[in-house]
């Protein structure tokens, strides 16, 4: 991800759920689907 210009930041709007954040985590392709959402 980092090669793509994506890097981990905690400034991003934090997530309510905190198991839901873990979640996101251990699944890239969640994060990746998650930052597109957002953005």
């Amino acid at each position: 991800l980092a090669d793509i210009g994506i890097h981990p930041c905690d400034e991003v709007e934090p997530l309510e759920n905190l198991e839901s954040r873990t979640h996101w985590i251990k699944n890239p392709a969640g994060v990746i689907h998650l930052l597109a959402e957002s953005g």
